[in-house]
């Protein structure tokens, strides 16, 4: 029936649409005209102009129509109710192609000189004049995630000259006062502003592993990815670049870039490391000028990503090496756009100033000032996640190292840092990893070679022990490897997942008591979290027996 009723109105008015002449007082549809279609097909004409291509979107060409015949058809296209006041009146000319309905009826009020308020969902149509005349109102938008301080900053240019914006820090919301149309405004922005900040996981392996002879210049990282093939491009060949500092002989440590290594090697201390480092065997002889941890130039550096096909042939191939150590592996979540620190060294403490002092009883003392270092490799991640769901990663690897003390008074010295720092961009999908490669040190190591079983017993009698065993020194090269893989959180449970993937729980029945024996048996951590009853722990670890050297008289003592 609703297009039958079309159709008559299509037929009744058509001359009078295509005449361009003004509507009549009867207040007549006009005709809406999409494409030329032959005069046959007046019924799927009328039903092309009702159904625009996609949904809430409008195609259409008003010539001389009545304003508010065509306020009532974008009604019925976007469901919402629009009503004119009695003063909006008039023609209007307008073609548009696909576009969405509030685009439509933007452009109808601003160029007819009109304009319209709304309230949910009804929308009035006023003249100017009117609408500056509006009565006000006041609402409070509740905030969930930014705080009413950064939303205030953000909206404040949207108010009107008569609207105002407060906030309550204590309930976290903004109080608007404004016209209501301005209000749902602003209500749009709110809601697209207010989101849940996204996290970043980054989880770091920190590997190093030690090179035999004939990887004088250390891995060929690129032969043994290029072996297991990619599934995506990424950016091998890794690319280094820039040269190398003198570094004397003086320095008992250096890690050297790849390609350098040739060029006089620098001897190391092997076993004397100490403080909160997890970095095994770092020098930390600093009256000598030794070096705390690596020194290298950050233009020494090797970047790169690597898809997970990538790095499981990278971690496979470090797996099947002979004497290779994860010296850390650190994990961190950061929200989107912060920045995360990871930090692998120690605090170096030392004594930045003297001064001497008088106490009141004229006796003389002196005060010293302490302050600390981070000496070792920082890296400061900040990641950015884009609308297409990849992650830009800005890194900033840092290190710094004591490299001497110079000489301020003829009693006191301070130490001389050295701080070289880099910044680079790398661009990776969810789950990837990047690569930092590159670095590669030499140190000397002592080595015992013993007769089998008698050089261990007679490690410790004098004499003997060097009949029996024979001290070398051997020169040893090893290449820090550091893997940095970024997860997108999409859920808090993948933080826990991530956190305990590899670790297994140890179930412990709970009516543990003095008894027979009991073996307890090693479950993964989805069933340890599935366990509830007491009852249900029981039958878990239900192997049971007595000890074979178990010679208690009461073995199944009662309960206390």
């Amino acid at each position: 029936m609703r297009y039958i009723r079309l159709i008559v109105l299509f037929s009744f008015f058509s001359m009078n649409a295509f005449a361009q002449t003004p509507p009549d007082a009867t207040g007549a549809v006009p005709a809406e005209v999409v494409q030329a279609v032959p005069e046959a097909a007046e019924a799927s004409y009328v039903e092309e102009t009702i159904s625009p291509t996609k949904p809430g979107h409008v195609t259409v060409n008003f010539k001389g129509a009545d304003i508010t015949a065509v306020l009532e058809y974008l009604s019925e296209v976007s469901g919402v109710d629009i009503v004119p006041s009695p003063d909006v009146r008039g023609p209007v000319t307008l073609k548009l192609t696909d576009k969405p309905w509030d685009v439509a009826l933007e452009l109808i009020v601003k160029n007819y000189g009109y304009a319209y308020e709304r309230d949910r969902d009804i929308i009035r149509v006023v003249t100017v004049s009117s609408l500056k005349m509006e009565e006000l109102n006041t609402e409070v938008i509740p905030l969930n995630y930014a705080t009413a301080e950064q939303i205030r900053e953000s909206v404040t240019d949207i108010l009107t000259d008569r609207g105002k914006l407060t906030f309550d820090t204590r309930t976290n919301s903004i109080i608007v006062t404004d016209l209501p149309t301005n209000i749902y405004k602003m209500k749009q922005i709110v809601a697209k502003i207010d989101k849940r900040t996204p996290q970043i996981m980054i989880e770091a392996k920190i590997i190093e592993t030690v090179l035999d002879n004939d990887e004088r210049l250390g891995i060929d990282w690129n032969l043994v990815i290029a072996a297991h093939g990619a599934k995506r491009p990424t950016t091998l060949p890794f690319e280094q670049w820039g040269g190398i500092n003198a570094l004397g002989q003086d320095f008992n440590m250096a890690y050297l870039p790849q390609a350098q290594v040739a060029v006089g090697a620098v001897t190391g201390i092997a076993n004397v490391g100490t403080g909160q480092a997890a970095t095994a065997d770092f020098p930390s002889d600093t009256d000598t000028g030794t070096h705390m941890f690596p020194y290298v130039d950050v233009d020494q550096f090797a970047y790169g990503t690597l898809d997970f096909s990538q790095f499981s042939a990278v971690m496979q191939f470090v797996k099947g090496r002979s004497d290779t150590d994860i010296i850390s592996s650190p994990r961190i979540t950061t929200l989107n756009n912060k920045s995360a620190k990871m930090f692998v060294g120690k605090v170096f403490n030392y004594i930045s100033e003297i001064e001497e002092k008088e106490d009141t009883g004229g006796s003389e003392r002196w005060v010293y000032t302490i302050e600390k270092e981070e000496i070792g490799i920082r890296l400061l991640v900040t990641p950015h996640i884009n609308s297409n769901g990849d992650i830009e990663i800005e890194l900033k690897p840092e290190i710094r190292d004591v490299i001497g003390f110079q000489q301020v008074t003829e009693y006191f010295e301070l130490p001389v840092f050295s701080t070289r720092e880099a910044e680079t961009q790398v661009m990776v999908r969810d789950a990837e990893t990047i690569f930092i490669g590159g670095l590669i040190r030499e140190k000397t190591i002592d080595a015992d070679t013993r007769i089998p079983y008698i050089g261990d017993l007679l490690a410790n009698v004098p004499f003997l022990s060097d009949v029996t065993s024979h001290r070398t020194q051997k020169k040893e090269k090893t290449e820090l490897i550091i893997f940095l893989t970024v997860h997108i959180v999409k859920s808090p449970r993948m933080i826990n997942r991530i956190a305990t993937e590899g670790i297994r729980e140890l179930k412990i029945p709970l009516d543990l008591e003095d008894g027979e024996s009991q073996d307890f048996e090693k479950v993964g951590k989805k069933e340890y979290l599935e366990v509830r009853d007491p009852a249900d722990v029981e039958k878990i670890s239900t192997k049971k027996k007595r000890a074979w050297l178990d010679f208690r008289k009461d073995a199944n003592k009662p309960k206390l």
